[in-house]
């Protein structure tokens, strides 16, 4: 994570992504960015034949501490819940719920004050979301509870007496950490019961978390993808894998960027111009090899590799689009950008699209044209030879977090990350209305229905 607002400003720059709010410009209004509003009624069957084993992992002390928590959980008044209707989802966070869930996940997961009301993690809202559809059943358990139970060996027998036709269990991490925190020993661990269970699913696969910590299928994916696409989705950031010769064309004295794989958000992206001793971190190499070109292993993580990018300057100017799809829906969109040394993420505005033209009725339309470029995404993505390994989850949903190739009427929309459903800050609070619940009533319908089987 970014240690201040300089640093975190040379990652943004460098087209980094992290968790860090350090500013919020304005609440979203009720008519920016809003879907049509889902209806709680749905089909409830007699019985639900899967169950989602929810597995938390911390990657904060206290959601209702200002600060890491603010992207990943969403208020849940207290009055709000009970003026509902009884039958809506928002009955999903009584008072009384939501404190026995504080005392059994931790205050990592739901944080309540003294008035009943709440901080609750984004993928908790959204397993209760799933649980409301009557589609699935759910089972809350955190982190020490999983490894104590593959410790002892009870596991197996907890899930084989869990009368479902499957049992899938949920990793919610919305961390950036592998090896350290055990995630990688959980999911060798795990391994073995999912052979001997057959009712047993991960999710997200294992193939998928590794997809995600490599970066490189990603980025590969959306290189082939902008390759093929049409003149208007065509433009991409240049990278050099850093693996062989450099493929990444910048001029001499010009900045470019080089970041890491399994990273830590920020912590691993660097702003380079010119020759420096960062360049020894790539294994790459320019011209004629005149020697094996070997980098030293990463402490905290040997498998780690360096790469570098081309520096594109609009993620200092204009900033980064972040969309949230559920399926081919826009759930919403925000923007991250520095103000004054201070980073603002909000709901995106006409405004944001100044940089195309003045018009209002112009940036109406190039703000279409982003969501059409991010559904085209994923569509792509989908439909790539690796994505039952690597983009499952994008079925359910996925941010994807966008730049523009220059501040012009040429300006061009490109993907710089893809992140996760699962693992993604989804902002709730900045750019949703209030109940705040709208994404993930989407998610947790649409979660339901792919874990099932029923889409």
């Amino acid at each position: 994570m970014p240690q201040d607002a300089k640093e975190a400003k040379k990652a943004l720059e460098a087209g980094g992504t992290f968790d860090l709010t350090l500013r919020v410009r304005e609440a979203p209004k009720s008519s920016v960015n809003r879907s049509p509003p889902l209806e709680d009624g749905l089909p409830v069957s007699a019985k639900s034949r899967t169950h989602i084993l929810w597995c938390g992992v911390p990657t904060v002390a206290d959601l209702r501490v200002y600060g890491d928590g603010a992207l990943i959980s969403l208020p849940v008044a207290s009055a709000t819940v009970k003026a509902s209707n009884p039958d809506s989802h928002l009955r999903c966070f009584s008072e009384e719920r939501l404190q026995v869930l504080e005392q059994t996940l931790g205050r990592d997961f739901v944080s309540t004050d003294q008035h009943g009301n709440a901080r609750v993690h984004q993928d908790l809202v959204t397993v209760l979301c799933a649980e409301h559809t009557g589609i699935v059943s759910s089972g809350l358990q955190e982190w020490g509870w999983f490894r104590h139970m593959l410790t002892t060996g009870e596991l197996k027998d907890h899930i084989e007496a869990t009368e479902t036709d499957q049992v899938v269990t949920f990793v919610a991490y919305t961390g950036a950490e592998w090896t350290k925190n055990g995630l990688a020993q959980f999911y060798r661990d795990m391994e073995p019961l999912c052979a001997i269970l057959p009712q047993l699913r991960l999710y997200p696969s294992h193939d998928e978390f590794m997809a995600v910590n490599l970066k490189f299928p990603d980025i590969a994916a959306m290189d082939r993808i902008a390759k093929a696409a049409p003149p208007l989705y065509a433009y991409r950031q240049q990278t050099c894998f850093g693996i062989g010769k450099c493929t990444l064309d910048t001029p001499r004295g010009n900045k470019s960027v080089i970041k890491r794989n399994f990273s830590d958000a920020s912590n691993h992206v660097k702003v380079m111009q010119g020759p420096t001793g960062d360049q020894l971190k790539l294994a790459c190499f320019a011209g004629e090899r005149v020697k094996s070109r070997q980098t030293e292993p990463e402490d905290d993580e040997p498998s780690a590799r360096w790469f570098h990018m081309e520096y594109v300057p609009t993620f200092k100017t204009v900033g980064e689009y972040r969309v949230h799809l559920c399926g081919d829906n826009v759930v919403s969109i925000g923007i991250s950008k520095f103000v004054k040394d201070k980073l603002e993420v909000r709901s995106v505005s006409d405004d944001d699209f100044a940089w195309f033209s003045k018009s209002q009725e112009e940036q109406q339309k190039k703000r279409q044209e982003l969501c059409d470029f991010s559904r085209y995404q994923r569509t792509q993505l989908l439909a790539q030879p690796n994505a039952r390994k690597a983009f499952e989850s994008l079925r359910v949903g996925v941010r994807i977090d966008i730049g523009v190739s220059e501040e012009s009427p040429e300006g061009r929309f490109f993907g710089l990350e893809l992140t996760r459903r699962w693992n993604a800050n989804q902002m709730p609070a900045f750019v949703l209305p209030d109940p705040y619940t709208e994404a993930s009533l989407k998610y947790g319908r649409v979660l339901a229905m792919e874990l099932a089987g029923r889409q």
